[in-house]
């Protein structure tokens, strides 16, 4: 004769702390720690530094006549000397009365 089974009373702090440690556990999961074949994911690599350490900047001409223009670049690096690409340039001169700088780079020679 099979035995009855009772209803079974399990704390309420129980039951908290296994939902806990289930959701724990699928979150763990979601982050790529300890894949299902017992291996961890390691971690992407760090992003590259994109600090400018120096800006080197030069004329198309190496001088420029009054009333002349030259057309100006500029070459921006990281620390290790890596060029950084899409960083934007601000051009300005510092010495108005003798060459006058656009926002594209051109600069013209006053004086």
């Amino acid at each position: 004769m099979p035995i009855p089974h009772a209803p079974l009373a399990v704390p309420r702090r129980l039951v908290r702390m296994i939902a806990l440690l289930a959701a724990t556990s699928i979150s763990l999961a979601g982050c790529g720690v300890g894949g299902s074949d017992g291996t961890t994911t390691p971690p992407p690599p760090p992003p590259p530094d994109v600090t400018v350490s120096s800006v080197a900047v030069s004329l198309a001409s190496g001088s420029v006549e009054v009333g002349a223009t030259s057309q100006a670049t500029a070459v921006a690096r990281n620390a290790a000397g890596t060029e950084l690409t899409g960083k934007s340039i601000t051009w300005t001169s510092s010495a108005s009365t003798v060459a006058t700088v656009s926002a594209a780079g051109l600069v013209t020679a006053v004086a």
